[in-house]
């Protein structure tokens, strides 16, 4: 089961031991010697990723030559690795950090960091590469990552501290071993929904499909058991005793054999004949965490937990052939084969081709070979932000700039060459002056009005000053009313006052018991309004 403290033991020599299977069926291992060096393993190649959880790092292994060529920084207590269907990309859940980290493996480099949830343990990819799945092993779900934009699109509740998991050939469904459930979940990827749960063997964590679809094996780790489910039914309909402490399966690119590994059986490496559901062979191979098989089927890796190494097996004569020193605790680990040299991007047009220089304008880059994208850039200038949509078109939002420049994209292969099909024009856009502030001042108005008149003369004035300018604002109407009726409408003199009279129902004078002067505003200058008494004498 997982743990979160291993104690260290020095590092010894490792017995290689040779399986052989005599006819009556009786398991026999003979012992051809010690590998203390790291003979090269057969050239074919790729390079291994290895998760080293006592060092919080990545050790890339260059399987040609058995050596480490590169060491990769990622979160704290790296677990699983998992790399895409195009070896483009590795994928690491760090346990400690809740994060998964995404390593380019063209450059080795960390490329994006994402947030999951808590405990995250095992990795398992899409077929068509789109998507990765987390067992979240503390906080017991699933988290969903869209690999367009290495971000959780989906958390799927399980059951108890799931560990491991994998996706069936056809991406429609993913099984996930749920270890302190005692189950196993099935998750419908349509929906992002568990669709069924299977009772398993205490304390399932490996888990492994066949590549028609049509099985799922799953190894108990406290049980020494290894169920097989009919996904047609999804019921389990064998259980094979296998060694104690199995966390690890792979299986042979033709689904015959089953590669279990083990952290507490004596031979920790076990082979399963899937065909006749029997034990063929096992070799001892350390304490083993993570296993995986080169495409060809010919090689197994297999992590040595505490020893700090990988074990090299020949699966064809089941001999260990070599060890190779990578970082403390190793855990998971994927084989990545060698990639064709990609071209590096072209930029073959932009739309729109011009925008305002405050930025902001969404723009359409169209070309070739742009699906690696680390950075799209306006001139020297980096895109606020950028969304790869396929190889062919991204979308970049446009920084704040000034005249024309050319719109590079970056990806591991290089940098697009510039030309008029990628150039940018930044438009000034003349923007009205900001309105000046204003301030308008009335006085009170003196008025006679005798015992029985039904109307009154007022003679009102208001004075406008530009408070940002602090100067009279001259040239200006303004309009004064009492109560809802427009008394009357002038024009401010140089000195900023506008002064009308008008007549005005005495009984609407007495209501309002004042009037009111409104400046509009203008473009340049904003709205005003004053008010201020009437005074009625006797």
């Amino acid at each position: 089961m997982p743990i979160s403290a291993v104690l260290r033991r020095p590092a010894a020599g490792l017995t290689a031991l040779l399986l052989t299977v005599p006819l009556a069926g009786a398991a026999t291992l003979t012992a051809v010697g010690t590998a203390h060096a790291a003979p090269p393993v057969a050239a074919g190649t790729g390079h291994l990723y290895v998760a080293n959880a006592g060092t919080d790092d990545v050790s890339v292994v260059d399987t040609a030559t058995a050596t480490v060529t590169a060491t990769v920084p990622v979160g704290d207590a790296p677990r699983a690795v998992v790399a895409t269907p195009d070896g483009g990309r590795v994928y690491v859940a760090s346990s400690g950090s809740d994060t998964v980290s995404v390593i380019s493996t063209a450059t080795n480099a960390v490329t994006a960091t994402v947030p999951v949830g808590d405990g995250p343990t095992g990795l398992a990819v899409s077929p068509d590469g789109s998507r990765v799945y987390v067992a979240d092993f503390n906080g017991n779900t699933v988290s969903v990552i869209s690999t367009a934009s290495n971000a959780v699109t989906a958390t799927v509740p399980v059951g108890s501290q799931p560990y491991g998991l994998a996706v069936t050939p056809d991406g429609s469904r993913v099984y996930v071993a749920d270890s302190d459930s005692n189950t196993v979940s099935v998750i419908s990827t349509a929906g992002n929904t568990v669709a069924a749960t299977i009772p398993v063997a205490q304390f399932p964590e490996a888990v492994a499909v066949s590549p028609d679809g049509s099985r799922v094996y799953v190894g108990g780790y406290s049980s020494a058991t290894l169920n097989t489910i009919d996904t047609a039914t999804n019921t389990v309909v064998s259980a094979l005793p296998v060694g104690a402490g199995t966390n690890a399966a792979v299986l042979s690119p033709d689904g015959g054999s089953l590669y279990l590994g083990s952290f507490n059986a004596a031979a920790n490496l076990t082979v399963v004949d899937t065909a006749t559901g029997t034990v063929s062979g096992s070799l001892a191979a350390g304490k083993v965490r993570g296993v995986a098989l080169d495409p060809s089927g010919a090689t197994l890796y297999a992590t040595d937990f505490p020893g700090d190494r990988i074990s090299v097996v020949d699966t064809a004569t089941r001999t260990l052939t070599a060890v190779v020193p990578v970082g403390t605790d190793p855990w998971g680990l994927a084989f990545v084969r060698p990639q064709a040299p990609v071209p590096a991007p072209v930029v073959t047009g932009i739309s729109p081709a011009s925008g305002p220089a405050a930025g902001g304008t969404a723009v359409t880059v169209n070309g070739a070979n742009l699906a690696g994208a680390s950075s799209v850039k306006f001139g020297s200038t980096e895109a606020t932000s950028f969304t790869v949509g396929s190889d062919e078109q991204l979308t970049a939002v446009a920084p704040a700039g000034t005249g024309t420049v050319d719109v590079t994209v970056t990806t591991p292969s290089g940098t697009s060459a510039t030309g008029p099909a990628a150039r940018y024009a930044y438009t000034v856009v003349t923007e009205p002056e900001a309105p000046h502030t204003t301030a308008l001042s009335a006085a009170p108005t003196l008025f006679s009005a005798g015992a029985g008149g039904l109307s009154v003369g007022l003679t009102l004035s208001a004075t406008l000053t530009d408070t940002t300018a602090h100067t009279p604002a001259a040239g200006r109407t303004i309009r004064f009313s009492v109560g809802s009726s427009t008394v009357c409408t002038a024009v401010t003199n140089t000195h900023g006052t506008a002064t009308c009279s008008g007549l005005v129902p005495l009984l609407t004078v007495v209501l309002s018991g004042g009037y009111q002067a409104s400046f509009a505003g203008t473009p340049t200058l904003k709205p005003a309004t004053a008010r201020a008494g009437l005074i009625r004498l006797g």
